[in-house]
């Protein structure tokens, strides 16, 4: 038996949704009921200019909350639009004489971008939550690390005849992702093997190796590959899990 087919297993996947989403569900009935009203304000109107731009807007908000409800990229994707167009139209609201207290005007456009900032940004940090539909990954953990969260995401199969299953680590800021994510391909395209070496992963980030540490180590593995030698010497000062999975890593990047 081999030795990724061992009864012992490391702990197992940690789900990737663990977080109250309340404020996404807020957020997504909001737009809905926001829809509702620019329907009702669409099918109530006398003149046609105004019904096609309410109609509209009850479109983009009932797709938009359907969207954010059911966590799919599209609602992201049209969160962003709404919040473009708006953008735009205060702009362009600048540039026109105000009757108001102009004192007043400019707190309140400063309130409203903080606000949709906010927003912004909660669902940025909650991005990788979101699919398009189909089941993108076949594995998708969340590892809290010392110095920040930590995501491992395995992909079995694919569409691309000759593409290998490959295990992606990745800081949960975009930001580093070219920096400090890792890509490991494998050599095998058993389900239950990946499923392992997905695992040994999550239990190395378990067991206090960083991500950054995990970079330096691949950067260094990339060098031993081309020289034909594996990926992580036997005697190499590493957690035994993350050497577990040296043998079966076809490449690096």
């Amino acid at each position: 038996m081999s030795e990724l087919q061992k009864p012992t297993t490391p702990p197992s996947v940690q789900p990737f949704v663990g977080r109250p989403y309340r404020f996404g569900i807020a957020f997504g009935i909001l737009n809905v009921l926001a829809g509702v009203y620019y329907g009702w304000l669409t099918v109530s109107g006398d003149s046609i200019a105004d019904a096609i731009s309410l109609g509209a807007s009850a479109l983009l908000a009932i797709g938009t909350g359907i969207g954010l409800l059911r966590k799919r990229r599209y609602g992201l994707f049209l969160m962003n639009l709404a919040f473009l167009m708006a953008a735009i139209e205060a702009i362009a609201d600048w540039f026109k004489p105000h009757s108001e207290n102009l004192a007043y005007y400019i707190f309140a456009n400063i309130a409203l971008a903080a606000a949709a900032f906010a927003i912004l940004a909660y669902f940025y940090k909650r991005r990788m939550e979101f699919n398009s539909g189909n089941r993108m990954w076949d594995l998708l953990s969340r590892v809290r690390t010392k110095d920040d969260d930590v995501t491992v995401m395995t992909k079995k199969r694919h569409f691309l005849l000759f593409r290998s299953p490959y295990t992606t680590v990745m800081p949960s800021h975009l930001a580093e992702l070219g920096k400090l994510g890792v890509r490991f391909y494998w050599n095998t395209s058993d389900a239950n093997s990946l499923g392992r070496l997905h695992n040994l992963l999550v239990q190395t980030l378990q067991e206090g190796l960083t991500l950054p540490e995990l970079r330096y180590v691949a950067d260094f593995g990339i060098k031993l590959l081309s020289f034909g030698s594996p990926f992580i010497p036997d005697d190499a000062p590493l957690p035994e899990s993350l050497k577990q999975t040296s043998r079966y890593i076809k490449r690096v990047i």
